[in-house]
């Protein structure tokens, strides 16, 4: 007998149109070897590729700011066992879930790596079942990984690439000056393209980046600075 996944549904913010896909991913190994069925394993693996592309997109949108490997760092803080587990749990995701005998009786819907392996399995299903688009809608705002993503860079180590530069410039005895050379698209959603020209003695250096606001596309500019 198929359990009832409609609040679950309602809950993650979407209806499956192959609800087989979503049963797989909350099926536990133990289960699918005593009944001899797909368990989500597969699913958990294409799910954290998915996590990873959608939580990647967002970081690269939203924090030009950062070099690649400060991204890295606040990705990972974000997408660790611990906060998946959580999102997991507010959902009440494993209760769904169908157990062995054994891990059932171990308590294995309270075990964090369960719980964080299936919400990667729910996430593949309703991509498999949509597309990224659907998914990094539910994923970013149904199941509220925007404001996870948000609260992490809040308390994340923030660098200050303008105030860096200007500050091994001045040192060296040279000079910063930047520049808002063009802009596009909406007022509501313009990116902006700044220059930074860097001057010590006979050596001129000239970056460009871009960003969602003046400062960020001169912090993005300033990043690229190397000498």
């Amino acid at each position: 007998m198929m359990i009832d996944i409609s609040e679950l549904e309602s809950a993650v913010g979407h209806v499956f149109h192959k609800r087989e896909l979503a049963f797989t991913a909350l099926t536990h190994i133990s289960y699918a070897n005593e009944r001899s069925c797909v368990s989500n394993q597969r699913l958990e693996f294409l799910g954290d590729s998915v996590l990873s592309l959608v939580v990647s997109r967002y970081l690269y949108d939203n924090y030009s700011y950062m070099r690649e490997g400060d991204l890295t760092k606040l990705r990972a803080s974000v997408v660790c066992e611990g906060t998946l587990a959580e999102m997991a749990r507010k959902i009440n995701l494993t209760s769904y879930m169908r157990f062995g005998v054994g891990e059932k009786l171990t308590g294995g819907a309270e075990k964090e790596s369960i719980q964080a392996d299936c919400f990667e399995s729910i996430l593949a299903a309703v991509f498999l079942d949509s597309d990224l688009e659907t998914v990094s809608r539910v994923l970013l705002d149904n199941l509220g990984m925007k404001d996870v993503i948000r609260g992490h860079a809040a308390t994340f180590r923030k660098i200050d690439y303008k105030t860096a530069l200007q500050e091994k410039v001045t040192a060296a005895g040279g000079m910063v000056r930047y520049e808002i050379y063009d802009s596009e698209g909406p007022d509501h959603q313009k990116t902006f393209y700044a220059k930074v020209y860097v001057t010590i003695n006979s050596l001129q250096i000239i970056e460009k980046g871009q960003g969602k606001s003046k400062k960020d596309a001169q912090q993005d500019a300033a990043s690229k600075v190397n000498f």
